[in-house]
């Protein structure tokens, strides 16, 4: 059975290509330059690389409109480019400059292509902070149409943070709560055994997670729930 880049080779095989005049392919396929292009999340992953194929394929032409992927790029060679999507579809696509591509292909060989940047009427926007800050800043700038990312880094329960934060952004399109220690590294604890009751086990995981100790308060509440649920000290 053929892999998707022997079937279009073999297709390309088919078309007797003049290589002496000008000749333009479009394609709507996962085409990468030795194994990479950039993907995000709101386009179509592909199954261990199956349907992937080099731009070396497509050498005999002298420019090749692909489509596909989201993002604007060149692959292999200027003249072998990704349009991309004129909107940003998913707030992987915040930092992507979207935009079109103006190509002029005059005599055999003489090729120039320039990027006309895109400008929505209503942006991807990516907000961080407190509710308190986030409502502040808010109120400051008099709101906003733009399509909003909220990160929360608040520690505590907050109330109807979607609810106050659409008074200033009707088009807020999702709220996080920001992780907890970003380090990337194996989560484990290290407890001696006659540590491993319950609240301490909570309170080893809750120091991993947050960077500091549980207040008082907090032992005593999970001292409780512990009770309350039948545990036993040991």
């Amino acid at each position: 059975s053929l892999t998707y880049a022997e079937a279009v080779k073999w297709a390309l095989e088919t078309v007797d290509v003049d290589t002496t005049k000008r000749n333009v392919l479009l394609a709507h396929q996962f085409v990468t330059w030795k194994g990479t292009a950039e993907e995000s999340d709101s386009e179509t992953k592909t199954l261990g690389g199956v349907d992937e194929m080099d731009a070396s394929l497509f050498f005999d032409f002298d420019y090749v409109a692909l489509g596909h992927l989201h993002s604007p790029q060149r692959i292999g060679r200027a003249t072998i480019r990704y349009g991309g999507s004129p909107l940003k579809y998913s707030f992987s696509e915040l930092r992507q400059k979207k935009g079109v591509t103006l190509v002029e292909i005059q005599e055999k060989g003489n090729i120039t292509t320039e990027f006309l940047p895109l400008e929505p009427l209503h942006p991807l926007r990516e907000i961080k902070g407190t509710l308190a800050d986030l409502l502040e800043a808010a109120e400051e700038a008099g709101g906003s149409e733009d399509y909003v990312r909220a990160i929360l880094t608040d520690e505590g329960a907050v109330y109807d943070p979607v609810g106050r934060l659409r008074v200033y952004y009707p088009n807020l399109m999702t709220l996080e709560m920001a992780q907890r220690g970003e380090r990337q590294e194996d989560f484990s604890l290290q407890l001696d055994q006659e540590q491993l009751s319950g609240p301490a086990l909570f309170a080893g995981f809750f120091e991993k997670q947050n960077d500091r100790e549980m207040s008082e308060a907090q032992k005593a509440l999970v001292e409780k729930i512990w009770q309350d649920l039948g545990g036993v000290e040991e």
